[in-house]
């Protein structure tokens, strides 16, 4: 029987590299970015607000009423859902591998839900320094560029928090691995996880995972063609993408909106990260260019413009719910 790996982290976080050294195993299977339990999770868990042909509101109380009809309610749906995706997972591995890796960062919004539905699954939780994940976001995302950071709003702010309550409520369940100790550390890291996930650890996955492709629309083809062994260059790269006075406003505003607590639990130092900043602040210059490209990312989210822009070019909202 197929078992569900879930690797939960923040986008830009490496967490394509994790998986493609995993499914250097024989025993793991994987696909790109799956993204198969979020509909799932989201059509039975979730009442915010939605874009569809139907009342999404009207058929959030529709499927709540129905569980609620159920002999033991939640009881009854979790072990039934864990059926029904388990069925996928297994479809997937057509060698009977014995694990199938579910790679998707959002995942982090899903937590509480997916623990319920896979009690038993193995969990890893991928941490990465926030200013490099902040630096990936701009470097690759936003080719560069400041004024498409509304589009990852949700991960910048909601996300760390999102996590750090997830490695509360798995403990033990979870396996918590840095980005930084597994491009540093390769060997003890690895060591480590592939114990946790109880299988052999061969050092040659440290190099043969170069040669794994991940089949898929999704997930980070930038990083598949850069990164072909673990390199050390990746760790404080935020000081070559973070180099204006704008981009380091930018990075302590959001970080000043994670806890200190948050930060912590994730496996770093806020005031450290802070301190950098303003270090590297003092030798570091303006950009009109940034300038404008954050003003111009500032009004679409303030204006809710990003929903506008989505509806323009990826539907039709004209005859839509949104609700």
């Amino acid at each position: 029987m197929t078992n569900p790996i879930f690797i939960l982290s923040l986008p830009r976080s490496g967490s394509t590299l994790l998986q493609r050294i995993l499914m250097s195993h024989k025993d793991i299977y994987s696909l790109a970015e799956p993204w198969i339990l979020i509909p799932v999770v989201n059509s039975f868990f979730n009442k915010e607000l939605s874009l569809s042909e139907y009342s999404g509101s009207t058929c959030a109380n529709g499927i709540e009423d129905f569980i609620k009809s159920l002999p033991n309610k939640d009881s009854d749906l979790f072990p039934l859902l864990n059926t029904f995706i388990t069925g996928l997972y297994e479809k997937q591995c057509l060698n009977n591998e014995r694990y199938f890796l579910d790679k998707t960062p959002r995942y982090y919004l899903f937590i509480p839900e997916i623990l319920k539905i896979f009690p038993n699954a193995k969990y890893i939780v991928l941490t990465r320094n926030y200013l490099d994940v902040l630096s990936s976001i701009i470097k690759t995302w936003g080719k560069g560029h400041l004024r498409s950071l509304h589009r990852n709003e949700i991960d910048l702010v909601k996300g760390p928090l999102k996590i750090s309550e997830g490695i509360r409520l798995l403990k033990d369940k979870a396996f918590i691995l840095k980005y930084e100790e597994l491009v540093s550390n390769p060997v003890e890291s690895l060591e480590q996880l592939f114990k946790y996930l109880e299988l052999d650890f061969d050092s040659e996955v440290i190099t043969t995972f170069s040669q794994q492709k991940t089949s898929g629309r999704l997930g980070d083809p930038t990083g598949i063609l850069k990164y072909t062994s673990l390199d050390k260059k990746s760790i404080i790269g935020w000081k070559n993408v973070l180099t204006t006075k704008v981009r380091l406003n930018v990075a302590r505003h959001y970080l000043n909106k994670i806890s200190f607590e948050t930060v912590e639990l994730l496996g770093y130092n806020k005031m450290d990260m802070l301190s950098e900043i303003n270090s590297v602040k003092r030798n570091a210059k303006w950009s009109l260019v940034d300038l404008i490209d954050i003003v111009i990312s500032k009004f679409i989210l303030k204006s809710n413009l990003n929903l506008w822009f989505y509806g323009r070019t990826k539907t039709k909202i004209r005859g839509k719910f949104f609700s």
